[in-house]
């Protein structure tokens, strides 16, 4: 009788890669918890043995999963470690993947020098390992930057470049974040139309993926459409789904721009306590964060809502510590309209 032949056991490594795949998929799924489990097995595997770049990209990979939670501090020690290794063992290609993730952190802590400096050095990274993806993630990271200082013209080109390598690459998952921030640059520009059909491009990429989180971030931006263009009903009905799938995931900078939307929406409609209690709310998860845009924005709100109830001088303070939030992030655009808002206070 023929004994049946055995399949060998799975080395360490491609047990490894398989635990990454299914947390990269958990944590798109919106089970952050589950994925960092199946991170820490990839990684029990990985120390144990020679070194090899997957090491670095799972510490980065989990990273992110920490920075999406809004638990910076624990992302930027895993980024650190990543692009030490990297940089020990001469992973070109992910020590540029490390150094545009630190400039993430350094952009969220309101460090924009340093952020464009990381940026630029995992730019280089991406040409002399000719990574496209890579080059594509640097080029929208510094159209964020560009947008935030008000260069518009230079954040169309970033984005539009990147979009056009991440379509030519398949790269869905990197589509929808480049459409999204499109879309912002539309609404920006008070173009409504483009950006809603550019939200609407990004969604249906993100629903087929079933990307949670980055439904829960268009969500978050279509809702903002909606109040801008006056439909205020389903901006709070969309504000609301955020909310809920967002405090399932532990996800606390969505829940920080939720809040901040929600309190934008009950000062419109005069709701002024409940206003006030939904910015303070938002205002509490970005300083945990530490996300200094998102400060500065939620106190530009809070101050309306002081002039709304006729406090004019808490109004003017608390303007004014907008105003030095966006002067020190270089965020031009902002300060110029805070500065005109507040010689209508005064």
């Amino acid at each position: 009788m023929t004994t049946p032949l055995r399949s060998s056991p799975p080395t360490r490594l491609a047990e490894a890669r398989q635990l990454s795949v299914d947390a990269r998929g958990a944590g798109a799924r919106g089970d952050p918890q589950a994925a960092l489990d199946l991170f820490d097995r990839a990684l029990a595997l990985l120390e144990s043995g020679p070194r090899d770049v997957l090491l670095a990209d799972v510490l980065r990979w989990k990273g992110t999963i920490h920075r999406d939670r809004g638990e910076t501090h624990q992302a930027q020690q895993l980024y650190t470690r990543s692009l030490l290794l990297a940089e020990e063992c001469g992973f070109g290609t992910a020590r540029g993947h490390a150094l545009n993730c630190l400039g993430i952190i350094a952009q969220r802590r309101g460090d924009m020098e340093r952020a464009e400096e990381l940026y630029s050095d995992a730019a280089r990274c991406a040409d002399v390992a000719e990574d496209d993806e890579l080059r594509g993630m640097t080029g929208q990271n510094r159209g964020v930057l560009a947008n935030i200082r008000g260069d518009n013209e230079a954040a169309m080109s970033h984005y539009t470049e990147s979009l056009t390598g991440f379509i030519a690459a398949g790269n869905d998952e990197a589509t929808s974040w480049v459409l999204n921030n499109l879309g912002m640059l539309h609404m920006d520009a008070k173009q409504y139309d483009s950006a809603r059909e550019t939200f609407d491009r990004a969604f249906e990429i993100a629903q087929r993926r079933g990307d949670r989180r980055m439904l829960g971030l268009i969500q978050l931006n279509v809702a903002e459409h909606r109040l801008a263009t006056g439909d205020l009903d389903d901006a709070d009905h969309r504000v609301g789904e955020v909310l809920r799938m967002a405090a399932e995931r532990g996800d606390a900078p969505q829940c920080a721009e939720a809040f901040k939307l929600r309190g934008q929406l009950e000062l419109r409609r005069g709701k002024l306590d409940a206003a006030d209690s939904s910015l303070r709310r938002a205002r509490e998860l970005a300083e945990g964060i530490d996300d200094a845009l998102l400060i500065a924005e939620i106190l530009r709100e809070m101050a309306e809502v002081a002039y709304a109830r006729g406090e004019r001088d808490r109004a003017s303070a608390v303007l004014r510590q907008s105003r030095t939030g966006f002067k020190e992030l270089g965020a031009r655009p902002d300060e110029e309209q805070a500065n005109s808002r507040l010689t209508l206070i005064r």
